[in-house]
């Protein structure tokens, strides 16, 4: 019974319902400022096509990630306004909690993997910087499935006792349990690993293909074909 309390008093708080709220106003908002990003700069930048599309890509898993938060918040909402006399009708089943988690969890795991896929897609660029152009967008196709196997692994890897049949209710939903902690931490902490590091090595990577690119102009001026090559 402590938990049918706890759900009606996070159903009937005023603070819980704005923040809901507030994060709904700006996922929408920042679905609309990354589509208008995505048509007004990200497609008219000088970028080699692998590097603009792997950009567009990790800017469709934030637009997704955050249409999936206005779902699940929305969801919540409608649920908290509903008036129940049992307490215990505010609480949600399993199957609710994996259809609104699900859609928020892996698009937060596919962005945080679409980060260093771009820095390796440079630096793929960088070391076969000669002859890349001859790769065409088959670095950019394979480095998406990469994204997809462990965006979904990780998915996978933290909610793979999720009892989703179970007639068992939860008091708020979360993808992270007790359950799953040491497995949470495990794939936060790789996903911090993995982006602080592509973080570090992105701007190297920006100044050696500057430099490349400074070598080949003033070698012969006439390649300027090289800037969408190598920038």
């Amino acid at each position: 019974m402590d938990s049918c309390k706890h759900a009606n008093e996070l159903a009937h708080n005023v603070a819980l319902n704005i923040v809901l709220i507030i994060v709904i106003i700006i996922s929408a908002i920042a679905v609309l400022v990354e589509i208008w990003i995505i048509f007004k700069t990200t497609n008219r930048i000088l970028l080699h096509q692998n590097t603009r599309i792997l950009i567009i890509v990790h800017q469709l898993w934030l637009i997704l990630h955050c249409i999936a938060r206005i779902f699940a918040h929305t969801y919540v909402l409608v649920a908290y306004h509903k008036t129940h006399v049992d307490p215990c009708g505010y609480m949600t089943l399993l199957w609710e909690c994996f259809m609104m988690r699900t859609p928020i969890s892996v698009t937060l795991f596919l962005n945080a993997a679409s980060i260093p896929t771009v820095v390796i897609e440079r630096a793929i660029a960088t070391y076969f910087s000669s002859r890349y152009e001859n790769f065409g967008k088959s670095i950019a196709v394979i480095l998406i499935v990469i994204q997809l196997t462990i965006g979904i692994g990780s998915f996978l890897f933290i909610s793979s006792n999720f009892k989703l049949f179970d007639s068992e209710k939860v008091v708020y939903c979360s993808t992270a349990n007790k359950e799953n902690a040491l497995r949470s931490a495990a794939v936060l902490g790789f996903y911090a690993t993995i982006d602080s590091i592509s973080a570090l090595t992105f701007p190297v990577l920006f100044c050696i293909n500057k430099a490349i690119l400074i070598y080949y102009l003033q070698k012969d001026p006439s390649t300027s074909y090289l800037t969408s090559k190598l920038m």
